[in-house]
């Protein structure tokens, strides 16, 4: 049986990607040492989401330190 030789492989992604407006507000409260939910109603969803997910409605960003 012939000898396998050493292969060297990078992986490379040649993009970036935003983290949204629901996550990036959550990731950067972590960050600076807060968490951060939304309202839905008269719930707090922590980490936020951007649906209800009761109703699938689209939730707006009222966020919330938890």
């Amino acid at each position: 049986m012939p000898e396998l030789q050493d292969i060297t492989l990078t992986l490379e992604y040649p993009y970036t990607r935003t983290t949204g407006p629901v996550m990036g507000p959550f990731l950067t409260g972590l960050r600076d040492g807060k968490i951060l939910g939304n309202r839905c109603g008269d719930r707090v969803l922590c980490p936020p989401l951007e649906y209800d997910p009761d109703t699938g409605a689209t939730l707006e960003p009222d966020f919330v330190e938890v």
